[in-house]
Formats: C-alpha cells, structure tokens, sequence
C-alpha cells in the first residue's frame, strides 16, 4: 500500500501545476499542457495517510518541484497537492484508483482539479487526466494531460 500511496500522491501533484482563474472580470488565457513527475513517499505511509514529494515538468509552465498528502479507501487513493514553480504555485486535489499488478508494482488511473495558487496562479481553474505506475521500491512516474485557465499578464 505504500508504493500505492507514493504513486497517488505524485500524479496528484502533476494535475496541480495545471493553472486556471475564477474572476470573470478579468480576461484568461486557456492553457492546454502535459507532462510527468517522478518521484517517492516522503515519509512511510501509515494508516493516517502518506506524503509524496517529487520533480514536476510540463510542456507550458515548466520544471519545479511537487508535494501530495493523501490517503487510501480500499483502491481509491485521494487528497490535496501543491505545484511549486517559478512564477508561483498551483494547489489543487486528486483522486486515483490503485490498479495493484502481479510483479509488485502498482498502476495509477485519475483525475486532478486545480483552484488557486500563489503569484502568476492566484486564480488558477482547471482539471487533468493522469496515469502513472509505481515500482517495487515505490518510485512512481506520473504521466498527465491538463487545461487550465490563466489570468493574462
């Protein structure tokens, strides 16, 4: 179940860099975007829930850094994510199903949604897709799409 936590945080935290804005008085730019995050539990999981932090790159806002809590309920694994880039962060939730496989690794099938962030995504809207496997030893590699809304600069 740990290399499930790990794997359920880490693909939450993708979708989380997917931006989008709420204000209707001010003019969005929609962003459509992919790219992975790898990386680990940060800390072992428990029955309290599990920490995944890892290394975030997408195609439009670039490279950074990602963190998840979440927790598990039977194979479905969610919770909030924090998206630390350049111009700011991105917050947002995720809910995973955990597909376990027979070699010992664990398949990830999801849905991110993005609402808020600090700096360049204060007003962030959107929502993504996200896949991803986790290995034995727990190393997750998530793989996602998203769109977001922006404000214009």
């Amino acid at each position: 179940m740990r290399g499930i936590a790990a794997l359920t945080v880490l693909a939450a935290a993708i979708p989380l860099a997917v931006p989008g804005v709420a204000d209707a008085s001010q003019t969005f730019n929609v962003t459509k975007s992919s790219g992975t995050i790898r990386g680990h539990l940060a800390q072992p999981a428990t029955a309290d829930g599990y920490v995944f932090a890892g290394r975030f790159s997408d195609s439009k806002l670039g490279k950074g850094a990602t963190t998840s809590r979440g927790s598990f309920d039977g194979l479905i694994t969610s919770g909030t994510l924090t998206v630390f880039l350049a111009k700011g962060t991105v917050r947002g939730t995720f809910k995973f199903t955990a597909i376990p496989n027979a070699d010992g690794t664990v398949t990830y099938q999801g849905t991110t949604k993005y609402m808020g962030g600090t700096g360049a995504y204060r007003r962030a809207r959107g929502s993504g897709q996200t896949t991803g496997t986790q290995d034995a030893q727990g190393y997750t590699k998530y793989t996602y799409t998203q769109t977001l809304k922006l404000p214009r600069r």
